[in-house]
């Protein structure tokens, strides 16, 4: 990061989109160099004036706000990584405005979630390359449970101890009934096929809307017998 021949106000805007931990950098290295050091705590003093007056986005963007101190507050209760991009705040609210959704969910805040673990299972790093903002329902499709509480039978399966018959339900919200059968292979046949099915529901239904890696992702999910729902 060289910007010794950067103005005060040219060093505003890239601090603007850089992280903390980078200025702090960038001071220490620079520490020799006393109009460089005087231009970039300058240009800090105004990136602090800017935060608590002059910041359209976090002033005008209630949605945005929520979603970063979410953000924030998931890193915080688990190990999660991030990138760049959601380590900065401004770098965070430029990402999530240009998703082809952000209006729609602007509008209805509670029905949309940034997912990380969609193109890779379990995934623990926010990126650029992995998240996405997608609705709750799709979402939902992709949510995981922890192997442990599977029991003995193969995913979407449970045992009716009543008739001893085997029940294929599916987790999307809420649980949905799909059927009870004579065998496990049956009910868990029945499970994937209900769950694939849905997948392609679901990305002709939001198709244009959410991004197309998430569409393919819906279009091409196949169960397997080791898959966590």
């Amino acid at each position: 990061m060289t910007h010794k021949n950067k103005s005060v106000e040219e060093l505003f805007e890239v601090f603007k989109g850089t992280t903390r931990q980078a200025v702090s950098a960038l001071l220490k290295n620079n520490a020799d160099d006393a109009d460089f050091v005087e231009r970039i705590n300058k240009a800090k003093k105004m990136l602090k004036n800017w935060k608590r007056s002059g910041n359209p986005v976090i002033n005008s963007e209630p949605f945005i706000s929520s979603r970063w101190s979410l953000l924030l507050q998931r890193c915080r209760e688990s190990s999660c990584t991030r990138d760049e991009t959601f380590s900065c705040p401004y770098k965070f609210f430029s990402w999530l405005k240009s998703q082809n959704c952000f209006e729609e969910a602007k509008g209805s805040p509670l029905m949309w979630d940034i997912r990380k673990d969609i193109l890779v299972k379990g995934n623990t790093h926010y990126s650029v390359e992995t998240c996405f903002l997608v609705p709750r329902e799709v979402g939902g499709f992709f949510s995981q449970i922890n192997e442990s509480r599977r029991g003995e039978f193969k995913i979407g399966v449970t045992l009716n101890k009543v008739n001893g018959k085997y029940i294929a339900q599916m987790a999307q919200g809420m649980r949905k009934y799909i059927g009870q059968y004579d065998t496990e292979d049956e009910a868990f046949l029945a499970y994937k096929l209900a769950k694939e099915a849905l997948g392609k529901k679901l990305a002709e239904k939001w198709r244009g809307k959410i991004d197309h890696k998430v569409i393919n992702a819906l279009e091409n999910f196949v169960v397997q017998d080791s898959h966590i729902d």
